[in-house]
């Protein structure tokens, strides 16, 4: 049984009688927060392959037939398919997941 596809679909309703959906192909868990209120990108978090947790990705929606990845950024450590080693940014401070959101969390 396949899996299903992760990735967010994009419904085109300008013509109400002919809606057309398109669908962005991502490996990984997909995307648990999307944000689009029209223009050029939409943003998201996304727990895609190789990163041991959610990162932030910029969607092209130029083309209503097939949204497409315009950018990604991650913190350092995160995207272990490169290899990358954890690092804390200021020896004081260290990153924790939660819930797809990234936080900063200071020892005192």
């Amino acid at each position: 049984m396949a899996s299903p596809a992760a990735g967010p679909d994009r419904l085109d309703i300008s013509a109400p009688d002919k809606p057309r959906k398109s669908h962005l192909d991502v490996d990984g868990a997909g995307f648990p927060r999307l944000w689009y209120v029209g223009g050029r990108y939409a943003y998201a978090s996304a727990l895609l392959g190789g990163f041991t947790g959610c990162i932030f990705v910029t969607i092209g929606m130029a083309s209503t037939a097939r949204p497409e990845h315009a950018g990604r950024r991650w913190l350092p450590g995160m995207n272990k398919a490169e290899e990358e080693v954890p690092q804390a940014t200021d020896g004081h401070a260290h990153y924790k997941k939660t819930n797809c959101n990234i936080q900063s969390v200071y020892r005192t």
